[in-house]
């Protein structure tokens, strides 16, 4: 998994699963814009319509005047050090899934495509991922 700037060659291995609680602190790694961290967990059950329906989503935030995701992040990893303050054992959380709060493209920060972003991400956790397809697991190593 990259963690870094989206240009990064930088990454970390993923050591298992690592479920979440309100309040918890997580970290999103998008393909578009790089990692963004200390998101704040505000919700395990917050709705998101996709325009095929509603889902439950867990919703984190990021802190006052920074960004948690950006459009072309989709299907990012979201994840978490256990113990924390660890930069060798990261686990998996999360897929991103959406972000809302809309921040105008012009501060939204360094991405490869400028694009618009937002200051709160819904993810799928990666529990709920591997669950639902048949025949999945998580890659560790």
């Amino acid at each position: 998994m990259f963690d870094g700037p989206w240009n990064t060659n930088n990454h970390k291995t993923v050591s298992g699963f690592g479920d979440v609680a309100k309040d918890d602190i997580v970290f999103m790694s998008g393909g578009n814009s790089g990692t963004h961290p200390n998101l704040k967990v505000t919700s395990l059950a917050a709705s998101w319509n996709d325009g095929q329906g509603v889902a439950s989503q867990i919703e984190a935030q990021a802190p006052g005047g920074t960004i948690a995701a950006m459009a072309g992040d989709s299907g990012g990893p979201v994840f978490v050090y256990r113990p924390p303050p660890n930069d060798t054992n990261v686990f998996a959380s999360g897929m991103f899934q959406a972000f809302n709060t809309t921040v105008t493209s012009g501060g939204c920060g360094s991405a490869r495509d400028a694009n618009p972003c937002g200051n709160k991400l819904l993810f799928t956790s990666a529990h709920a991922t591997v669950n639902a397809i048949a025949g999945a697991s998580l890659y560790t190593g």
